[in-house]
């Protein structure tokens, strides 16, 4: 499958790039494999399933001051394990603070919105462990 994604510069400005999803690969079927390519550059990462790839790829993207402008970036997106069994990582959980996931909450990884704040790895981890410190304080 082969998704198109813009990738917003540290600027504002836009790339627009490609991914290449392989939902299992022919040795490892319980691997999904990631490519992201743009101008000259092609990123491949291979893991459990694909919101981790995604953020291996995004890891390799930060230091050229990218970010995807997919739902799976945003500060507040992160993939439980009941999300990852329900297709391997295609959807995380839009959350809020001190409010449980629901499956309204439910967003394809790849998709976007306007109103996204794409975030580092790094940010993205901060968020949902203060989430799940307010979640499991109530608030």
């Amino acid at each position: 499958m082969e998704i198109p994604i813009a990738l917003v510069a540290a600027d504002g400005s836009h790339e627009i790039g490609r991914f290449v999803l392989w939902e299992e690969l022919p040795n490892d079927p319980e691997k999904v494999k990631l490519e992201l390519s743009f101008k000259s550059h092609l990123f491949t990462s291979v893991e459990s399933d694909f919101f981790e790839a995604l953020r291996d790829i995004r890891r390799q993207l930060e230091p050229l001051g990218y970010r995807p402008k997919c739902f799976g970036s945003c500060r507040n997106a992160y993939a439980s394990s009941m999300a990852v069994n329900m297709g391997p990582g295609m959807k995380v959980y839009l959350l809020r603070l001190g409010s449980p996931a629901k499956l309204a909450d439910l967003v394809p990884i790849f998709d976007s919105s306007d109103d996204m704040i794409l975030a580092t790895v790094e940010e993205q981890q901060e968020f949902y462990d203060t989430w799940l410190k307010t979640f499991h304080q109530g608030g």
